[in-house]
């Protein structure tokens, strides 16, 4: 799978849980269009309606260095286990850092990861957990793997094990900042057009929580909402005057 490949399908996963949350089902009227058109587009009744999804990163020294590597052994492990044609599963995995992963290996720990979540699929709608701390074959302290609809894609991502630091809205103004100057080229074909910022949503430098403040605070921007969001469960709507 390419990388631009790979960013669509996480952004689908992302926009799935997004409608979940936001309480709608654009099922059958959002697209997922090429550069330079936004991330996702949705047909609604009043018009085309552009999202524009944007990542909370921490670029702190405390991150590890080899999420990289945890990226591309995650990505190989999805494509072995749907070429094997088992069962759509959201995979959530907590990583063992001081387990360094190379290139060389990848190939042998995605066979076996992908060998342990195909013997641990749930049976129903509860999730299998899997506690791994004191196995030294896989570099993962947890594991825990859903079931997803039949007619989707499963989504493979990443928690942390520690306590997240808490994303200021500074931080989150910066992440608007980032797409703030698209945002012009968009009005030609989007009567609307909004931004979804995102935290949890893979690597652990995306992990934070957001403070009281967040859905009180005064955010800038040239789009009609904004919203935070964190994977999986949990969406605030910004203020965001127009005009601003």
């Amino acid at each position: 799978m390419s990388r631009p490949e790979q960013k669509k399908l996480k952004e689908l996963g992302i926009f799935r849980c997004f409608m979940n949350l936001l309480g709608v089902d654009w099922t059958g009227q959002f697209q997922q269009p090429d550069p330079p058109d936004p991330d996702v587009t949705v047909a609604r009744y009043d018009g085309l309606l552009g999202i524009e999804i944007t990542g909370i990163h921490d670029h702190s020294e405390n991150q590890p260095t080899d999420e990289g590597e945890q990226r591309e052994l995650l990505a190989k492990t999805m494509q072995l286990y749907e070429a094997a044609g088992d069962p759509p599963v959201t995979v959530a995995v907590n990583w063992n850092d001081s387990h360094k992963i190379t290139k060389r290996e990848r190939p042998r720990l995605a066979q076996a990861l992908m060998r342990l979540v195909a013997h641990n699929l749930p049976s129903g709608s509860e999730p299998a957990q899997l506690n791994l701390r004191e196995q030294v074959e896989l570099p993962l302290l947890s594991l825990r793997v859903h079931r997803a609809p039949t007619n989707e894609r499963g989504y493979w991502g990443a928690s942390r094990a520690a306590f997240p630091r808490i994303c200021d809205p500074a931080e989150v103004q910066r992440a608007i900042d980032k797409k703030a100057g698209k945002v012009s080229g968009y009005r030609a074909g989007c009567t609307e057009v909004w931004v979804l910022v995102v935290a949890n949503h893979g690597d652990p430098s995306t992990w934070c929580t957001e403070p009281e403040s967040l859905a009180v605070h005064e955010f800038t921007g040239p789009f009609e909402r904004a919203y935070f969001m964190q994977v999986p469960g949990s969406l605030v709507g910004l203020n965001l005057p127009r005009g601003s």
